[in-house]
């Protein structure tokens, strides 16, 4: 029981070892222009949806005072 409990710890500490990366790996390829354009793409609209809700927010004229209860 013992040799197998030794056996798992090595086998633990060893599993971050065997997942790192090799050395001189290209990692993933690089995203190609037409990603590039749907991406900027999509960024804009986002941006412009962004803006438009905050335009549709209302804003108050009075002034918000959380302790106004309080006093």
């Amino acid at each position: 029981m013992k040799r197998v409990l030794i056996a798992l710890s090595i086998m633990a500490l060893a599993s971050p070892a065997i997942a790192a990366p090799v050395r001189g790996s290209d990692g993933p390829a690089p995203p190609t222009e037409s990603q590039n354009r749907a991406a900027a793409r999509k960024a804009k609209e986002d941006e412009r949806a962004y803006k438009d809700a905050l335009e549709r927010i209302p804003t108050s004229s009075k002034k918000q005072d959380p302790w106004d209860k309080m006093r």
